[in-house]
């Protein structure tokens, strides 16, 4: 009976005549289209060591989660499957997965049509990597350090976003083919799917590699990501369960009768003037009402430079530079009521799912529930970030072996720095008057990294990486016992640059 199934369907499918803009897709092509599909994938496995040695939990932006007391692990990055379907005229398609020691993950799930007349106009619909910058496109197995920069990785946690985007590029042959323009509209995904009224809007206008030679060639780009969060909650009535939006710094309260401009959390110890500045019109702080939606706008400037040094006695190597600075708005979600020491915001990554214990449980530290975007209460603020990175990598001569170094920093509230970022508001005496709405998540850090690449054959590569991350210093305490006892995640403070530098060790195999 299976194999009727498989006749039917061939005779059914060869029957098919489609057509895209101008041009039909002729009988052979259509005979045939199982020759246009393409499996492919890699395999990655990774060593990690860190110098963290604390009982507290450390994540790690490069190599994930290491256990208290753990500072090495083993892990398979990524076991990533492709599959790919080009007619070779009109349409693509591909879909993706990776399978881990973390179970089956989706990855890409895009079809791709093209106009035949001029080949230009190529519309992508589906869940893919948005074209934003320059990083977001660039896949694991090409890149030089093991994963994408600090900032990157927070504003786009989930890389992939779902929607439809237009690009217009030439075919290679036209002299306008460096040319490209993306613009689209997603729902905005980061790590959830946000189902709200609201779309995000990314264009990008980009140049690649003009001059057509063997020896300098370069790349340049401007990117426009503008969006919206919707801010909601349920009204019961009771007036302690309002939630907020907060302008981070905006406003401004009196302690010991001097004005003190911080971010008045839900929690402050100055309830009548935390009355009379939400109900200020002219205060930037508003009472949030359902469908409240908030800006998320960012910028990114991004290039890169090509070179390739040599002479008919000497060849100094292939060398890549890669820099991309990224700027704007950006928002969180905070997803309890309880003490806002806010390692559970998460900002700088948007409202994502994450791990929290809420007020109203009773305290479970190693049972935690898990929250989402769909989730009450939530408090909504909003920071101004900048940052970005620079990656050289140098090959050595003709050979597979290849030095790099990236440095790459994130200052996710640009308004405040250093000891400023304190919990509390504290008078002339060093007592807590209230609550800043200041935490973790306005910490600013700084990465060097180097590395060494062999790549044995086109398809095998070994990597050895040293990352070095520098927090600022603040005077965000550590949590005390008692507050993990009361289900606070643990945190070391940064009163110090914290101990998490990461060595990683990769073997890749492309297949």
């Amino acid at each position: 009976m299976k194999y009727i199934s498989k006749i039917l369907f061939l005779v059914l499918f060869s029957k098919i005549n489609l057509s895209f803009g101008q041009d039909s897709i002729s009988k052979s092509n259509q005979n045939n289209w199982n020759e246009n599909i393409k499996l492919s994938g890699y395999f990655q496995f990774q060593y990690h060591y860190t110098n963290h040695t604390d009982s507290v939990r450390l994540h790690s932006m490069s190599a994930g989660s290491f256990d208290r007391f753990n500072n090495n692990k083993f892990t398979i990055r990524r076991s990533r499957f492709r599959l790919d379907y080009d007619n070779q005229s009109y349409a693509k398609a591909a879909l993706s997965f990776d399978i881990t020691e973390k179970g089956f993950i989706h990855k890409d799930a895009w079809l791709s049509l093209t106009e035949t007349k001029y080949n230009a106009f190529h519309l992508n619909m589906g869940l893919f990597a948005m074209p934003f910058g320059h990083e977001i496109e660039l896949q694991s197995m090409d890149r030089e350090a093991p994963e994408r920069s600090r900032i990157i990785q927070h504003l786009f946690p989930g890389i992939r976003d779902l929607g439809a985007n237009v690009r217009f590029e030439l075919p290679k042959e036209h002299k306008l083919s460096f040319l490209r323009l993306d613009g689209g509209i997603y729902h905005g995904t980061r790590g959830n799917i946000e189902s709200d009224n609201s779309k995000d809007f990314n264009g990008r206008i980009q140049i690649n590699n003009p001059l057509k030679n063997d020896f300098i060639n370069f790349s340049l780009g401007y990117s426009h990501y503008r969006g919206n969060v919707m801010h909601q909650y349920d009204i019961d009535g009771n007036v302690s369960n309002y939630h907020y939006v907060f302008r981070m710094l905006d406003t401004t309260i009196m302690v010991d009768d001097k004005p003190r401009d911080v971010s008045i959390m839900f929690q402050d110890y100055l309830p009548n003037q935390l009355d009379s500045i939400i109900r200020d019109p002219n205060s930037s702080i508003a009472r949030a009402t359902y469908n409240t939606l908030i800006p998320r706008n960012y910028q990114a400037i991004s290039g890169t430079i090509n070179l390739n040094l040599k002479t008919k006695s000497f060849t100094l190597g292939k060398t890549k530079i890669r820099a991309e600075y990224i700027w704007g708005t950006q928002v969180s979600q905070e997803p309890t009521l309880a003490d806002p020491y806010v390692f559970t915001s998460k900002s700088p990554t948007g409202p994502v799912q994450s791990v929290t214990w809420p007020k109203f449980d009773s305290p479970q530290p190693y049972n935690p529930a898990y929250v989402g975007l769909n989730v009450k209460p939530t408090h909504s603020f909003i920071r101004d970030f900048r940052g970005g990175y620079l990656c050289i990598d140098q090959q050595i001569g003709k050979t597979g072996h290849h030095l790099y170094y990236r440095y790459d920093f994130y200052n996710p509230n640009t308004q405040i720095s250093g000891e400023n970022i304190n919990l509390n508001v504290e008078n002339s005496e060093g007592v807590p008057v209230g609550s800043t709405g200041l935490s973790v998540a306005d910490v600013t850090f700084r990465t060097h990294g180097i590395g060494y690449r062999y790549e044995a054959t086109d398809k095998l590569s070994f990597t050895l990486f040293y990352e070095k991350p520098i927090n600022e210093i603040t005077n965000l305490q550590p949590l005390s016992s008692t507050q993990i006892n009361n289900g606070k995640f643990p945190h070391t403070g940064y009163l110090t640059d914290i101990k998490d530098d990461i060595f990683t060790i990769r073997i890749q195999l492309i297949f």
